[in-house]
C-alpha cells in the first residue's frame, strides 16, 4: 500500500522531526499511523477497548452520562397583583 501525504503535511512532519532530532522519518510516520489507527479502532482509553470487546455501546453510554450530568436550573417566579387605591 502506498499512502500520499499532502506536501504541507509532509513539510510539517519533516520540520517536527528536525526540531526533535528524529532521524527515521518513515519509521516515525508509521508509528504515528499505528497509534492513530489504534485510537480509531479501540477508542482513546483501554477502558473503551474493554467495553467494545464486551459489546457495550460506548457512544450511547457517553451520551447518557452527559444527559445525566446536565443540570437544569429552574427559577420560579411568583406574580403578585396588588390593587392600590389612591385616596384623594
Amino acid at each position: 500500500m502506498t499512502i500520499s501525504i499532502p506536501s504541507i503535511t509532509s513539510k510539517q512532519i519533516k520540520e517536527y522531526c528536525a526540531i526533535n532530532s528524529i532521524d527515521n522519518i518513515e519509521g516515525f510516520c508509521v508509528e504515528c499511523l499505528m497509534k492513530g489507527f489504534s485510537i480509531e479502532k479501540f477508542g482513546n482509553s483501554p477502558l473503551d477497548k474493554i467495553k467494545m470487546e464486551n459489546g457495550e455501546d460506548i457512544e450511547k453510554k457517553e451520551q447518557e452520562a452527559v444527559k445525566s450530568e446536565s443540570i437544569k436550573k429552574v427559577r420560579k417566579v411568583r406574580v403578585v397583583k396588588k390593587t392600590i387605591k389612591k385616596n384623594d
